[in-house]
């Protein structure tokens, strides 16, 4: 208990308690958090989720269908509605710089990082970067299941051969405001390609081996 009460823990990638597509979070996420001594979740939504999924006979998840325009973009902005409810109603504290992550473990307060996975509600905008910065977001995980214009997953047949021109700014805007670029889905030449192209350090919170 001691190690566990001084040692900062996160779990990198979590959907836990419907953060993906309930109104309301299915548990109480701060208590679980507290009752496992962990210091903070990468509480996460897939961007590209309403388009997804695993076909009735089995096989991978794949998008199905063709989202309706600005509809992946509505999706996020509902997700974050999620997110921001957790903090003012369910014991939760966000995690917006290094020091609240700290201040977070000392005072024994449940913190959320804001996470989206897949770039898709961006739309092929960069600036959307800047407006989920300010609702929060400090982990973004540049592709998922639905194709992507940032890159290539490890699910489909690579169209781009990595990371494209747009995914490399998306990199480094990222880099810019202070979100942690997470390459996770991608494929080996999108890994190294984000590694060419960031200037701080980056993560690949879970993947399998290609």
């Amino acid at each position: 208990p001691a190690l566990l009460a001084a040692t900062t823990s996160v779990d990198f990638h979590t959907h836990a308690a419907g953060a993906g597509h309930a109104r309301a979070p299915r548990f109480d996420l701060a208590d679980h958090m507290r009752r496992g001594r962990l210091t903070a979740v990468c509480l996460c939504h897939s961007a590209d989720g309403p388009v997804i999924r695993r076909p009735p006979g089995g096989g991978r998840i794949r998008q199905y269908r063709d989202p309706a325009p600005g509809e992946l973009q509505a999706h996020t902005q509902n997700r974050l509605a999620f997110m921001d409810a957790m903090v003012a109603q369910h014991g939760m504290t966000r995690v917006l710089t290094p020091d609240d992550l700290e201040a977070a473990r000392v005072a024994g307060k449940p913190a959320l990082i804001g996470t989206i996975e897949g770039g898709q509600f961006m739309e092929g905008r960069l600036g959307r970067l800047r407006e989920v910065y300010d609702r929060g977001i400090r982990h973004l995980q540049l592709v998922h299941y639905m194709p992507s214009d940032l890159g290539d997953q490890q699910t489909e047949d690579a169209r781009w051969g990595g990371l494209t021109p747009l995914g490399a700014d998306v990199v480094r805007e990222c880099n810019r405001l202070g979100i942690v670029v997470d390459v996770a889905h991608g494929t080996m030449a999108l890994v190294q390609q984000a590694a060419a192209a960031t200037s701080v350090p980056f993560v690949l919170s879970h993947t399998s081996l290609a």
